[in-house]
């Protein structure tokens, strides 16, 4: 244990608050030879650090020791011995034991895991955390897009599968730091207007492959297109921005201007703006382009076959 608390600090300033007492907080490990176990405290835990921190982990341990080391990863023997989401049953009824909110809310994830995309799951599940108070849950989420995107996409979702776990329900609510990107409104309603439109005009794989996952905020004059990682967010700036303006303006009978941010990619609560504000702009991305390009031709493929159906 001499050089976790060290490697804890220094992980402590690479990621966020939530993420770091939801996952790293409560690790230990243990030293042999040139391998280092890193043990968390249940089965799930175990395995996002090791999906998600992996790298992270190896290149902090490698800077305080100045040592290269191999990395297991395992659950600590209290977790063993019984499971976080374990309950006794009746005769009767099913009588669930009392879960702490970090145990609750681990179990709940591990469900939605199994109800939601991988990506769904990254970009507005892995960085929350939850309080309790009596009948109420308040999910933090790690930004304001995330927390306006839980509450109008996963606000069902996320009750249900805590009555799965708890055999309660709950009042559900959602909460957020406070240094978000700051907007008049919402635009969820917008949104899902121009979606369904566009569902009109456009084929329902694009739609789900692009337009899934985003959300907009409106401030003044100008739409924020928000988007889950870089390449969906250049997909739409480069190819759909007139036809999203042009559906936008139906809707409303207003011109907007847009930009679009990238979620993955963002600095503490911040977003990055992308360089490519309008579809004038071309990015010299070669493997993107090269991406973009196969996506075209898959596309204009699934156009030729819906003809001939």
């Amino acid at each position: 244990m001499g050089i976790w608390p060290e490697v804890l600090d220094r992980i402590r300033e690479k990621i966020s608050e939530p993420s770091f007492d939801t996952w790293i907080k409560d690790t230990s490990i243990e030293v042999k030879d040139d391998t280092i176990t890193v043990y968390a405290p249940n089965e799930f835990g175990r395995d996002w650090i090791e999906t998600q921190y992996n790298d992270l982990i190896s290149e902090i341990v490698e800077l305080v020791t100045g040592k290269s080391y191999k990395f297991e990863y395992a659950c600590s023997e209290k977790v063993n011995k019984y499971a976080y989401s374990s309950w006794t049953e009746t005769s009767n009824s099913r009588q669930k034991r009392e879960l702490e909110p970090f145990e609750l809310w681990l179990e709940v994830l591990n469900r939605i895991t199994t109800k939601v995309s991988l990506k769904s799951f990254d970009t507005w599940f892995s960085n929350t955390t939850i309080e309790m108070e009596s009948e109420t849950i308040t999910v933090h989420a790690g930004t304001s897009f995330a927390r306006k995107w839980l509450e109008h996409n996963a606000h069902t979702l996320i009750s249900e599968t805590v009555e799965e776990v708890t055999g309660k329900q709950y009042n559900i609510k959602f909460t957020c730091p406070p240094e978000v990107v700051k907007g008049e409104g919402d635009g969820f309603e917008l949104w899902d207007e121009v979606i369904n439109k566009l569902g009109k005009r456009i084929l329902k794989l694009e739609v789900n492959a692009w337009f899934s996952n985003t959300m907009i905020e409106v401030e003044n004059d100008t739409i924020h297109v928000i988007t889950p990682d870089w390449t969906t967010a250049n997909k739409l700036a480069e190819t759909y921005e007139e036809l999203i303006a042009e559906t936008v303006k139906e809707i409303t009978g207003k011109t907007y201007t847009f930009t679009y941010f990238d979620l993955q990619n963002k600095e503490e609560y911040t977003y990055t703006r992308l360089p490519y504000m309008n579809s004038n702009h071309s990015v010299q991305d070669p493997i993107v382009n090269k991406l973009q390009k196969r996506i075209e031709q898959l596309e204009a493929r699934v156009r030729k076959l819906e003809k001939r159906v």
